[in-house]
């Protein structure tokens, strides 16, 4: 079962969203950093509906939003939603230029 820890450094707060790869006791660990309570509380209910795996369209450092940064459009036109993360017109479209980019 995926959790999330609060981490407070001297840039501010941040909340980590931890996993073991499979849910098993022998997975190898995983985890990503999120910016905010809700993309961390988001993201960590992608991981469980990917089976304790990290999600499609969410590499590492993606900081829970899959599309980089706030405020970013989805790549194909369609608005992404107020905390960054893509609409689900976006992840629906077979489109690959819906991906995020690094």
């Amino acid at each position: 079962m995926a959790g999330i820890e609060t981490r407070k450094g001297p840039r501010g707060t941040t909340f980590r969203v931890y996993w073991r790869e499979g849910g098993g006791r022998d997975g190898a660990r995983d985890s990503e950093t999120c910016d905010t309570k809700a993309t961390a509380k988001r993201f960590k209910a992608l991981v469980e509906a990917a089976g304790e795996r990290r999600p499609d369209g969410y590499p590492k450092g993606c900081r829970g939003m899959g599309i980089g940064t706030r405020g970013t459009r989805a790549g194909n036109g369609q608005a992404a939603d107020p905390a960054g993360a893509p609409t689900c017109a976006c992840w629906s479209s077979a489109s690959s230029s819906c991906r995020p980019r690094r």
